[in-house]
Order: C-alpha cells, then sequence, then structure tokens
C-alpha cells in the first residue's frame, strides 16, 4: 500500500539587509509596512532594515556584498556608469526632493543670484542634483562659498549661510511649524527631474539569487502600497519604533 502525505512547504528563511540613505522616518515608510505586516516573512525573508548613516556609503556597502539592498539617488546611476556592479530595481519617489532653501527676504531667487553667497551644499555624490541645477544655469560650484553641510538647519536659521541644500520632505515642515517665511530652488524648475529614492542591489546577488531579488521587490512596493493608504497607522509605528 503506497502512501501519500502532502506537506505544507514553507521556504527558507532568507537574511538580507536594506541600508537606508537617511535617518528612520517617512521616508522609508513602506518598506517598516512590509517588515510589520509580514509581507517579506511570508516570502521566506527576514529583513534588518538598517538606519543610514552620514559616515557610512550605502553604495559601497551594497556593491560589495556587505548588505544586499540599499537606498539611493542618482548616485546609483552615476555610479554603475562608472563600473560598479549595482542595479535598479525600484524608483519609488518619481521626482528629487532635493531643493535649496532660502529665506523669503532674501534676495536669492533663481541658481544665478547663488553666485558670492554662502551656500551649505554637499559636492559628493550626495549633492549631485543641485549640482547638475547650477551647472545646467551656467554656474558653476567655484562661484558660490560652499559651505560644509553640519546636516543641521541651525545654520540657515542663524543666517550663517544663504541657502541650504534640503530635502522638500524635511526641512521646510521645520520652518512652517515655527513661521519662518522660505522660498524654494527646485531643479526641476530648471530642467533637471531625477527619481529618488531607489531601491536596489549588486549584480552578483541578482545573477545568484533572482528569486530573492523578485521577491524582495514585491514585497517592497507591496508595503509602499499599504503605508501610503495608511498613512497615520505607519506614522504612529514609525515614532513608536
Amino acid at each position: 500500500i503506497l502512501q501519500f502525505f502532502i506537506v505544507d512547504a514553507k521556504p527558507a528563511i532568507q537574511k538580507v539587509e536594506l541600508v537606508l540613505r537617511w535617518k528612520h522616518q517617512f521616508q522609508f515608510a513602506g518598506y517598516y509596512a512590509a517588515l510589520e505586516k509580514g509581507y517579506y516573512s511570508e516570502l521566506g525573508i527576514d529583513v534588518e532594515i538598517i538606519e543610514g548613516n552620514p559616515d557610512a556609503s550605502v553604495l559601497e556597502m551594497v556593491s560589495s556584498g556587505e548588505a544586499g539592498f540599499g537606498v539611493g539617488n542618482v548616485e546609483v546611476l552615476v555610479n554603475y556608469l562608472k563600473g560598479e556592479p549595482l542595479v535598479l530595481l525600484a524608483s519609488i519617489m518619481q521626482h528629487s526632493p532635493s531643493v535649496f532653501i532660502v529665506k523669503e527676504n532674501s534676495s536669492i531667487y533663481n541658481p544665478h543670484d547663488l553666485v558670492d553667497k554662502n551656500v551649505m551644499l554637499h559636492t559628493d555624490e550626495r549633492g549631485y542634483e543641485l549640482l547638475s541645477m547650477l551647472y545646467n544655469e551656467g554656474v558653476k560650484p567655484w562661484q558660490l562659498n560652499i559651505v560644509t553641510h553640519t546636516h543641521s538647519i541651525n545654520e540657515f536659521l542663524a543666517n550663517e549661510v544663504d541657502a541650504l541644500s534640503a530635502y522638500i520632505t524635511s526641512e521646510p515642515y521645520f520652518l512652517e511649524s515655527y513661521g519662518i517665511p522660505y522660498r524654494l530652488i527646485k531643479p526641476s524648475s530648471y530642467g533637471i527631474d531625477f527619481y529618488s529614492d531607489c531601491l536596489f542591489t549588486n549584480k552578483e546577488l541578482v545573477e545568484q539569487n533572482h528569486d530573492l531579488v523578485d521577491d524582495f521587490v514585491t514585497a517592497s512596493l507591496k508595503g509602499w502600497e499599504y503605508a501610503l493608504h495608511n498613512k497615520e497607522e505607519i506614522a504612529a509605528l514609525i515614532v513608536k519604533k
């Protein structure tokens, strides 16, 4: 007598790291939702979400295989063109949130007005969008008095810098909360319109474990769909954890 048993096979658990490009906040809501709602685990993926660190390169961590996945901006494309083994998987933000912020009472209205002004700006890969806007307008970085970025808004509030490179999702909220009038200079207004917060991995992982990569993208996008339909819940989750 032959007996057959049907057993529900659970997928083998695979552990991966996702490195964010900055501190924990709603900017990465979809990944938190995918983790908390079990979208990763139901596909057999154990995900550790690692907070971004200005002293650590997300690109290097992912390119070297130290981390499986990362969140990056246009620097992913630039380094791919330089030969780095990077693979873009999804563009979460359809427009870059990188902007210059100036005081509303300043005389700065466009990129040309930044010449000879004190500007807090990254001159490495983190500032590519804003630097591209300047070059596109015929303004060279050495025409500005570039101040090393402190990742703080204090120098801007104290009038130590005339313009601050920032994220449209972050610093403007702070300024509005305290009733501080400001003006934005956006790259998209000058023909520079990159994607942002792109999910990427390295070529070796794609070649060796394509199913894992596909499942990670599927779960992540499912998490983003949930987060955008349940903003208050995920915002509270971020604050709590």
